[in-house]
């Protein structure tokens, strides 16, 4: 996750969702039971996804997986937080020997979920790439306002849905106070490929929002990287 670990996106997030939480579920949608789907979320900050999360043109020419069975993803407390159901397919972030992730696409960007094999190597999917075999990409997956500051004041340019580079380097670092109520949390990103989309600059700051997805709330940022397929 570039410049800042998962671990210090879940504590935050643990804080919110254990406040928001009224008992017997994780997250704001307290009750739910982790299905496949996203969340309605209580506020305008958080997003549904716009369809079930799954991969859609144009991320489906790149490195896919397909699941073959009904796949549970626990969260960090050993629950549910994901079930993603046989023969669907999602758009890979990583992909390699002994592990993978696996992008959630919701209307705020990509939350991802880890996915290991079982103890003899094999995966609960099938994929068109092969694992440690795959060439690192950066994509916009919503449609992006860039900034010149933290404050989110001034635009300098706009990167639009779909597009995607092949980059080397890329990373984001919170770049502001943590905001749950809709309006947004300002990222500092590293371009990377897509610097030349944007006057050649090599980072820039933009709002990121959280995603209800499963049992919980993810920070969902709209530009990630993902893999492709080797030339």
């Amino acid at each position: 996750m570039g410049c800042v670990t998962r671990w210090f996106v879940w504590v935050a997030l643990a804080v919110v969702s254990g406040a928001c939480d009224s008992g017997g579920g994780g997250g704001r949608d307290g009750g739910r039971d982790g299905g496949h789907s996203a969340g309605e979320g209580e506020g305008e900050g958080e997003g549904e996804g716009e369809g079930d999360g799954t991969a859609v043109a144009p991320w489906t020419d790149y490195c896919v997986a397909t699941f073959t069975e009904d796949h549970q993803i626990e969260g960090h407390f050993g629950d549910v937080e994901l079930t993603v159901q046989s023969g669907e397919a999602y758009l890979l972030a990583d992909f390699e020997e002994d592990m993978s992730e696996i992008y959630y696409l919701t209307r705020f960007g990509p939350v991802g979920f880890d996915i290991e094999p079982a103890e003899d190597g094999t995966w609960p999917f099938t994929s068109n790439c092969e694992p440690g075999a795959t060439l690192k990409h950066y994509g916009v997956f919503v449609d992006t306002v860039l900034y010149e500051e933290a404050e989110l004041m001034t635009p300098v340019c706009q990167l639009f849905a779909g597009t995607a580079a092949p980059t080397l380097s890329s990373g984001f670092a919170i770049a502001g106070d943590l905001d749950f109520d809709g309006g947004g949390t300002p990222y500092k990103v590293f371009l990377g490929g897509l610097a030349d989309l944007c006057d050649g600059r090599t980072e820039a700051f933009l709002s990121v929002r959280l995603a209800v997805v499963g049992s919980g709330n993810h920070t969902a940022i709209p530009i990630q990287t993902f893999r492709a397929p080797p030339e």
